[in-house]
């Protein structure tokens, strides 16, 4: 945590995976509009700005464990099919 804000390296990969894994095959967006697209929203600490939720998740798409879209579009965040599983 810098300066008293939480920052990517602060929210656990795990917490996100675990969350995707409770929907396989689901598309999850990064807003909380309900649009009856679950959210991975649920997994960052309460209050967390838009910037970094897409920040993370872009990071997680570069780590080749989670698979969708950190544009700023609706997301569609999955686990990978193949790292996410083994933990890579």
């Amino acid at each position: 945590m810098k300066k008293g804000r939480i920052q990517c390296k602060d929210i656990p990969d795990e917490d996100i995976l675990a969350l995707l894994r409770q929907r396989p095959g689901v598309g999850f967006s990064w807003f909380d509009i309900e649009t009856g697209m679950p959210s991975v929203r649920k997994a960052f600490p309460p209050g967390c700005p838009d910037n970094l939720i897409l920040a993370k998740m872009s990071q997680m798409i570069h780590k080749g464990v989670v698979e969708g879209c950190a544009c700023g579009c609706r997301g569609d965040f999955r686990e990978a099919v193949k790292k996410g599983r083994e933990g890579k």
